[in-house]
């Protein structure tokens, strides 16, 4: 399904990613946010994901999990395990450098979706925002076909829980600082307002 009402915020969120990672200087203070453009697409990933489960579940009376499944493995496998095969390739082009070390050490954490939750070196290191939306994925739909009725309370706790650390909440609490810095509460607050 597409939302055509969602690609104006998708491009503001292309927009602010694409200057976060340039080298463009500027005095305003708005342009060192663009890291936010990250956060707005998990927002809106959350929403889009949440509102095709509530629909669907509206109208056949459930969530075909198998089907859910299918389309986001067909949909990211892919593409993804490709880049992976070519960048696990280029390890033996050049076996002894520093790169081919990181890379291959790496590998694992990406193939598997958890580099969001050890610390990652290589260029490796972005596929932490799919891991965050694969983590998504594998949860988020269960509770909508099995936890009708508390789901509402499960996605608040949930967010509740990961703006904790990140905002120094539980200042006790050891954390890693990647699993501090890690993103989960911008996804779980569009499955809130889709929910809402």
């Amino acid at each position: 399904k597409i939302f055509g009402s969602l690609n104006g915020l998708r491009a503001v969120a292309i927009l602010a990613v694409l200057w976060h990672h340039s080298n463009v200087v500027s005095d305003w203070k708005i342009a060192a946010r663009g890291f936010l453009g990250v956060d707005l697409f998990f927002v809106i990933s959350g929403f889009l994901i949440m509102t095709l489960l509530l629909r669907e579940q509206r109208r056949i009376g459930t969530v075909s999990l198998r089907d859910f499944y299918i389309r986001r493995i067909l949909r990211i496998f892919p593409p993804y395990y490709l880049m992976l095969l070519l960048v696990g390739t280029m390890t033996f082009v050049q076996p002894g450098s520093n790169y081919s070390e990181s890379v291959r050490r790496e590998l694992p954490f990406a193939a598997f979706y958890v580099s969001n939750l050890v610390p990652m070196q290589s260029l490796l290191a972005i596929t932490w925002s799919l891991s965050v939306e694969e983590q998504f994925y594998v949860l988020v739909p269960g509770f909508v076909k099995y936890a009708r009725r508390g789901l509402p309370i499960l996605l608040l706790f949930g967010y509740i829980l990961v703006c904790l650390p990140p905002f120094g909440v539980l200042p006790n609490l050891q954390l890693p600082s990647f699993f501090r810095e890690t993103t989960f509460g911008p996804i779980l607050l569009g499955a809130i307002l889709a929910l809402i």
